[in-house]
């Protein structure tokens, strides 16, 4: 009788290595609970993969992937995309240079003193020169966004190797006046972060925790839907949980836009518990 009679299942986790354009990558298991038949159906598949570009002298390229046998239908076999492991490369932001006093809250003619949250992504092309200032959001209103780009025509990044590639960053500037409160995340479980989540009917995701070294906790920082959102683990690292932290960072939260514009860069605690997570 075959696994799918059987109504075997489990998940298989690979790191691929690519040495060369033109043969397979070295393949190997570091995480499986679904039994040789699977992890060697999986070595096979991974077997046909090729990294074309990969240039003569160039490093390794290391790469993870997941691979779930769901017997929910008997023959159902779900992937993850292949994740480069390699750490993000780039110049150090620590040169920058910028003015003295930080951006102050905006007048209104109304009197509106509203706190919000403005989203900026920075261009830097050369060292001499500001960055091009893009708002990915204004805080709900253009009079902060305008503060904080005047504020960037102060940045310069000497640091940056003229000549070379943009150098891009993002950073979150926060506006309210002394004394004033603002919305917050909550620290939060698993099971209360995802009935906050937006659009929860169409998450058809499946996580078995019991495989990812739980109980865990996670810090999740919100950004969508403006640009994804980051997302650590705390204390301890786990490859095995990384589809799991993918995916948290593209969920998004059913707020109301009035807290929306206070929270974004905001961050919480998830605490991860031994249980499976099934949105299917």
């Amino acid at each position: 009788m075959g696994e799918a009679e059987l109504k075997n299942g489990g998940v298989v986790r690979l790191r691929l290595t690519f040495s060369v354009p033109d043969s397979q990558p070295r393949a190997e298991v570091f995480y499986e609970t679904a039994g040789r038949a699977f992890r060697t159906a999986v070595i096979d598949y991974v077997a046909a993969y090729r990294l074309p570009c990969i240039a003569p002298g160039d490093a390794p390229v290391v790469a993870t992937q997941e691979f779930e046998f769901d017997p929910g239908d008997g023959r159902k076999v779900v992937w993850a995309e292949v994740r480069d492991e390699a750490p993000a490369r780039g110049t150090s932001m620590d040169c920058l240079i910028a003015a003295k006093e930080p951006p102050e809250y905006p007048s209104s003619p109304f009197g509106s003193s509203d706190p919000g949250v403005v989203l900026a992504r920075f261009s830097f092309t050369d060292p001499l020169s500001p960055p091009k200032t893009e708002i990915l959001f204004d805080g709900g209103t253009s009079r902060f966004s305008r503060v904080v780009g005047r504020y960037a025509e102060s940045y310069r990044l000497p640091c940056m190797k003229a000549g070379g590639p943009a150098i891009v960053a993002r950073q979150v500037f926060h506006f309210r006046v002394d004394g004033q409160g603002r919305s917050m995340l909550k620290d939060s479980s698993m099971a209360s972060f995802a009935a906050a989540l937006d659009k929860l009917e169409s998450q058809h995701v499946r996580f078995d925790f019991t495989t990812m070294g739980c109980p865990f906790e996670v810090r999740f920082v919100l950004y969508r839907p403006y640009v994804d959102n980051e997302v650590g683990e705390i204390e301890r690292h786990d490859p095995n949980r990384r589809e799991f932290l993918e995916w948290l960072k593209r969920v998004e939260l059913n707020l109301p836009a009035k807290n929306r514009r206070q929270v974004i860069g905001d961050s919480m605690t998830i605490a991860v518990p031994c249980t499976i997570l099934d949105l299917r």
